[in-house]
């Protein structure tokens, strides 16, 4: 399996084709048009796997979650003035 890089001003991540379709695997990430991060993935054979963390376009904590091969674990998820409430454990 050969690993690629895309990469341009609101997208990076790591990938390799399948059937001519990019499969993510590794760290995925992307940016607001405002340039604020607004999430960075971690990815396994195309399945979200590891941390998964979420901004707001203001750089407030929008959620944090946990993967393993593609089913959620863990999640919290902020909400008002930032305070970070159990989603589900």
């Amino acid at each position: 399996m050969e690993l690629l890089t895309h990469k341009d001003d609101r997208w990076e991540y790591t990938y390799y084709l399948k059937d001519n379709e990019e499969i993510f695997h590794g760290l995925y990430k992307h940016w607001y048009s405002n340039g604020q991060l607004s999430c960075k993935r971690s990815y396994k054979d195309g399945r979200q796997h590891g941390f998964s963390i979420g901004w707001c376009s203001d750089g407030q904590l929008e959620y944090e979650e946990y993967y393993w091969e593609g089913v959620e674990y863990e999640s919290k998820e902020a909400y008002e003035e930032a305070q970070l409430v159990n989603k589900a454990w």
